[in-house]
């Protein structure tokens, strides 16, 4: 998958999640908080590990080359 497609895939994704947390606040909803809530903090969660896994592929990739392998 290509990188931009992702981003606006994940981007679209953590835009409804930000919208549904809103809309249940408004509507004084504690089962939607928390489901908007966790949804955000899961989006949040795998873009960290997502960035992660990244830089230590690129390190890892940096190091074999460096090496010959």
């Amino acid at each position: 998958m290509k990188s931009s497609t992702f981003h606006l895939i994940f981007i679209g994704f953590l835009a409804l999640a930000g919208y549904s947390l809103g809309w249940a606040i408004r509507q004084n909803s504690i089962i939607g908080m928390v489901s908007s809530g966790i949804s955000l903090s899961a989006g949040a969660c795998f873009l960290y590990l997502r960035t992660r896994m990244e830089r230590e592929l690129k390190k890892a990739g940096n190091e074999a080359r460096d090496t010959g392998y």
